[in-house]
């Protein structure tokens, strides 16, 4: 199978750069996050880190099914934080952007009559949302009453 349409594969190699830069996000909040001793948190930030992986995993994959080479370009830089707050702050901005941004991709797919790709941004798509709301939880939690003891150690 090879794509014929250039808008499918930058939105693939868009997608790619943009789970390799949560990825790098996730580990260094995580290990931010353990430095202020925060293990739960930490240990939440590395699976969230994980599962971005496993997105550029499987973006990796369709870009070979298509007949092109993964790659990403630059990446965005990991967003400084000063404490938890900003941090859950600047993923909670960085997971609503994907989230548009596969919107965009899924929307795009169904104008060209492409199933099969509109399809595999969907399921992204949702499993992006899904990050976004755990995101979402953890920031609601944390700015409604503080880092609970449970955040912080085991």
């Amino acid at each position: 199978m090879t794509v014929r349409e250039p808008g499918v594969a930058g939105y693939l190699g868009r997608a790619m750069s943009l789970e390799l830069a949560m990825v790098q996000q996730y580990l260094s909040h995580a290990r931010l996050a353990s430095q202020w001793g925060m293990d739960r948190a930490a240990t939440w930030l590395r699976g969230e880190a994980q599962g971005e992986m496993e997105h550029a995993d499987r973006i990796s994959g369709r870009l070979l099914a298509l007949g092109m080479v993964p790659g990403a370009s630059v990446l965005r830089p990991v967003a400084p934080v000063r404490d938890f707050g900003s941090l859950l702050q600047a993923n909670r901005d960085r997971e609503r952007e994907i989230v548009a941004f596969y919107e965009g991709a899924v929307t795009y797919c169904q104008r060209l009559g492409d199933a099969d790709g509109g399809a595999f941004f969907n399921e992204l798509l949702a499993e992006e949302r899904q990050h976004l709301a755990e995101v979402e939880a953890w920031f609601t939690a944390y700015t409604e009453g503080g880092t609970s003891r449970s955040q912080r150690r085991r």
